[in-house]
């Protein structure tokens, strides 16, 4: 029955992980659509992605019922460039935007169980 359990939480925690990565999807599918607009619709992006907690650049949101949290990690142009930090009219395409997704980690939603996952994303200017 040990391993029974083990492999029940492992099972709850995969769903968990496949759900929050998913939300992550749909958190950066602003990004896919500003990027057929060019550098400076996709900073507007960027720039609406931040709920303005302390954290920079974090978006929290409930989706499907779960609650997640999804924050980017690392985001640079093909020049090397920070995207949080770098003019929108210098930025090389394709940019990079890295992600992780905080979510409840196990079936008893103990906060203490938090885990993470890691996503990237990469978005061509189809337009200037």
């Amino acid at each position: 029955s040990l391993y029974s359990g083990n492999a029940l939480r492992i099972a709850s925690t995969n769903t968990a992980r496949a759900q929050a990565l998913n939300d992550a999807s749909q958190a950066m599918t602003p990004f896919f659509m500003a990027a057929n607009n060019g550098a400076a619709a996709f900073k507007a992006a960027l720039d609406a992605f931040d709920d303005d907690d302390a954290d920079a650049y974090t978006f929290a949101q409930t989706l499907a019922g779960t609650n997640v949290l999804v924050q980017i990690s690392a985001a640079q142009d093909a020049a090397g460039n920070d995207l949080l930090t770098t003019a929108s009219d210098t930025w090389v395409s394709p940019l990079s935007i890295g992600v992780k997704v905080v979510f409840e980690g196990s079936e008893d939603n103990n906060i203490a169980n938090d885990k993470s996952a890691r996503a990237s994303y990469t978005f061509i200017f189809s337009a200037p």
